[in-house]
C-alpha cells in the first residue's frame, strides 16, 4: 500500500508494514479480504483508549490500520535471542505489565483471546505493548458479544471449553501459559509440536495435567492461572506485584 516503506511481520491474515520511525500499517494479506477483522480491531483500540501497556493505535485509513511501531520486537522473539541474559526481575516485569494490559481489557468488557508472547510488543525501553486486539467485546449488561474479530489461542495457551464460551477465564488461563514462556524460555511441553501434537496437548489440559511449576520463578502464580484459582485478572496482576 501507499506509504510503506518496508514489511517487518506478517500474521495468519494481516502484513505490517513500516510506515516511518514511529508508525506502521497492518492491512489484509489479501486486499479486501479479512477487512472486518481490521475494522473490528480498531472499534476495539477505540474502546481501550491509551493505555501505557497497550499498542497506540492512531486509527484507521482506507488500506489498514495505523499502530504504533515497537522497535524491539515481539517478546517470543526477544526471548529465543536473550533468554539466557535476561534477569529474573525483567521476566517477572513482562509478566505484570502483561496482566496489566489484560487487567485493563477486561475493565472494559474486552476478551483478548489469543494472549501469547507473539502478541507481545515491546517498545524501545523494553516495555510491554499488547497488541493484535481481535477478541470479542462483550456488553457489560447482558454479557452477550457485540464485536467479534474472530480469535482463538494457539492450543498451548488454550483453555478447553464449548465453542464460543471465550470469556475472562479462558484468557487468564492463556496467561498462565504465557507467563510459563517468558519465566522458562519455552513453551508448555516444549518437546509437543502445536500441530502435529495437538489432541495430546488439549488432553493433557482436559485432564489438568499441567507441566510441573514448583521450580519455577512465579510457579504457583502460573498454576493458579491454569487450575482458575483467580476470578479476575486483578488478582493475579496483586500477586505478580507483590513478587516483584
Amino acid at each position: 500500500p501507499e506509504g510503506v516503506k518496508a514489511p517487518c511481520g506478517v500474521g495468519s491474515s494481516c502484513y505490517i508494514g513500516i510506515l516511518d520511525d514511529s508508525t506502521v500499517l497492518k492491512y489484509p494479506l489479501v486486499k479486501g479480504r479479512g477487512w472486518e477483522h481490521v475494522v473490528a480491531e480498531e472499534k476495539m483500540y477505540s474502546i481501550l483508549g491509551r493505555h501505557p501497556r497497550v499498542l497506540t493505535c492512531f486509527g484507521l485509513n482506507e488500506h489498514g490500520l495505523r499502530l504504533e511501531f515497537a522497535p524491539n520486537g515481539t517478546v517470543k522473539r526477544f526471548l529465543e535471542l536473550n533468554a539466557k541474559s535476561l534477569s529474573a526481575k525483567q521476566k517477572i516485569i513482562w509478566c505484570r505489565q502483561t496482566a496489566e494490559a489484560i487487567t485493563h481489557a477486561h475493565s472494559r468488557s474486552i476478551i483478548h483471546c489469543n494472549i501469547s508472547t507473539d502478541n507481545l510488543l515491546l517498545d524501545g525501553n523494553l516495555n510491554v505493548k499488547l497488541s493484535d486486539f481481535q477478541g470479542r467485546v462483550e456488553d457489560p449488561f447482558t454479557g452477550l458479544t457485540i464485536i467479534n474479530g474472530s480469535a482463538l489461542e494457539p492450543v498451548k495457551s488454550y483453555l478447553p471449553r464449548p465453542f464460543g464460551q471465550d470469556n475472562e477465564r479462558s484468557d487468564i488461563f492463556a496467561l498462565g501459559s504465557t507467563f510459563y514462556e517468558i519465566i522458562t524460555g519455552h513453551e508448555p511441553y516444549p518437546e509437543l509440536d502445536s500441530f502435529d501434537d495437538e489432541e495430546e496437548i488439549r488432553g493433557r489440559y482436559e485432564r489438568a495435567e499441567f507441566p510441573g511449576t514448583d521450580a519455577v520463578l512465579g510457579g504457583e502464580i502460573i498454576r493458579k492461572c491454569w487450575v482458575q484459582l483467580y476470578q479476575n485478572a486483578a488478582q493475579c496482576l496483586a500477586e505478580l506485584v507483590a513478587l516483584e
